[in-house]
């Protein structure tokens, strides 16, 4: 009887032992599944790749596009324009300074189109020959045209050479330009436009000296 009482005792602790050695199924931490769900979602499919690409390369093409507007001359005849255009540029341009003279002339309307109105302005003598209507306007060329429109006090140089460093000179000795602008020096519109306001204002002297308004 006592032997049957033992060999039951040791056959349940034997089975306890086999149960406790038996590897257990583990499971993936809800942390890590979260994790991996978050990155296949987070992951961008290919037509959303192609749509992202696209659209990055539209707004590139786009930029470029009104870049070359505004860069381009004001081709009618409309003058409020022509002056929005000229007034706004980064760099203003042989064209540009042709069309700003006509409308200070009041001549503007009557060229209708920007080829006119440079012909008009080199028959005037404000553009000299070598300058395109696309050029970048160097502030010597601009020296030169406001000579020959305002007509301040010209040195002897100047009449012997013409050449625009001379113009800039006196140019600056009537206080149409800054003195430390150089010939090859170029402008935004809205330089331009305090330049010619200087240039206006010489004018207004000029006349009212030369009408004995001063004294």
């Amino acid at each position: 009887m006592i032997s049957r009482i033992v060999a039951v005792l040791l056959l349940l602790s034997l089975s306890s032992v086999l149960w406790a050695a038996k590897p257990k199924k583990r499971e993936k931490k809800p942390a890590a599944r979260k994790a991996v769900a978050e990155k296949v979602e987070a992951k961008p499919t290919a037509a959303e790749k192609e749509d992202s690409t696209e659209t990055e390369e539209s707004e590139e093409q786009a930029e470029p596009a009104q870049s070359a507007k505004a860069d381009e001359p004001a081709a009618s005849g409309d003058e409020m324009e022509a002056y929005r255009q000229v007034q706004n540029r980064k760099i203003v341009t042989v064209q540009d300074l042709a069309d700003l003279l006509l409308m200070y002339q009041g001549e503007f309307a009557k060229y209708k189109t920007a080829e006119k109105r440079l012909q008009r302005a080199r028959e005037l003598g404000y553009i000299t020959s070598g300058y395109e209507a696309k050029d970048e306007l160097p502030i010597g060329l601009l020296a030169h045209a406001l000579v020959k429109k305002y007509d301040p006090e010209k040195s002897w140089l100047y009449w012997l050479t013409g050449l625009e460093r001379y113009a800039l000179r006196d140019a600056q000795e009537a206080g149409m330009i800054p003195q430390k602008a150089a010939p090859g020096h170029h402008m935004s519109g809205e330089q331009l436009f305090a330049i010619m306001t200087d240039a206006e204002e010489f004018a207004t002297k000029k006349s009212a000296w030369e009408k004995g308004e001063h004294k």
